[in-house]
């Protein structure tokens, strides 16, 4: 698909749920530009993408950034080193129609299962989470972040690429969900973005080479990754404004005076949020 025209594209900020107007917590930012890295015979359905905000979002008790997870995560086993992640977004869970911000708890299996799965495992960065007879995501949960605790603070480390199709509204639940992760786009984030923390920024004062086995928290933004209340509930309502950083990308559509949700992204600093590809491909929008 061709990248749409970015006028009528905004992201909400400080939203719980889609059908209330949030007006004393949410913030509207136009999108200003599209960022997707070069990938020679990538597909561009699955590329992690930035979307650059119009003016700086102002951070409040119910707008915070993420952090991002920086290292690759993924042992000699094949097998990541963190074995649940949790997703959070507005995509209707299989029994519930609201448009409410829910949470779930996902197991992060051996890469092996997501190629035996499903030869587009193979490649594109992907991996997969979920499992094949049970997957708590929907096809508008595109663009979720997979995220992860480390410490007390709260990473994304992967973007939800695509989800189990149905032929109905209903959720399919007999797939894995595609994920791509966050570790090889590690460097064009940084280029992009210009956060402080990330690999090849990070200097370390007394002239050792960085070494990402260890954390250097005092080099994380004060904010980013901690919410109000922690508590993670799998396809449950997610406690009142827990997750800061939740962003949703809507189309505003002109001819009907409408506005459209697209996607869900993750704020990552007063300026950007990371989604995936296909929320911003032309035959994909509303």
């Amino acid at each position: 698909g061709n990248l749409p025209d970015i006028q009528n594209l905004f992201i909400r900020l400080g939203v719980f749920n889609l059908n209330a107007p949030s007006l004393n917590t949410g913030q509207n930012r136009w999108v200003s530009r599209i960022h997707q890295p070069y990938r020679k015979h990538a597909d561009g359905r699955f590329l992690v993408t930035l979307l650059e905000l119009s003016s700086r979002a102002v951070f409040t008790d119910y707008v915070q950034p993420a952090c991002i997870y920086q290292l690759e995560g993924i042992d000699n086993r094949m097998s990541f080193t963190w074995p649940f992640g949790t997703t959070v977004g507005w995509g209707q869970t299989w029994d519930d129609r609201e448009a409410m911000l829910k949470s779930s708890t996902l197991r992060i299996p051996l890469l092996l299962d997501c190629f035996d799965h499903d030869r587009v495992f193979r490649g594109n960065s992907l991996f997969c989470a979920g499992s094949a007879n049970g997957t708590d995501l929907c096809q508008k949960d595109s663009g979720n972040g997979l995220y992860v605790e480390l410490r007390g603070i709260w990473h994304v480390a992967a973007v939800v690429s695509f989800t189990p199709q149905s032929t109905n509204n209903h959720c399919r639940t007999d797939s894995f969900v595609g994920l791509t992760i966050l570790y090889d786009s590690m460097m064009w984030i940084s280029s992009v973005t210009k956060l402080p923390y990330l690999i090849e920024e990070i200097i370390v004062k007394d002239g050792r080479e960085f070494d990402p086995t260890k954390s250097y928290r005092n080099l994380l933004p004060r904010h980013c990754g901690s919410f109000l209340q922690n508590r993670i509930t799998k396809g449950k309502t997610a406690p009142l404004f827990a997750y800061p950083w939740m962003a949703f990308l809507a189309n505003r559509l002109k001819d009907v005076d409408k506005v459209k949700f697209i996607c869900a992204g993750s704020l990552i600093n007063k300026r950007y949020v990371l989604t995936v590809g296909k929320c911003t491909l032309f035959n994909n929008l509303p």
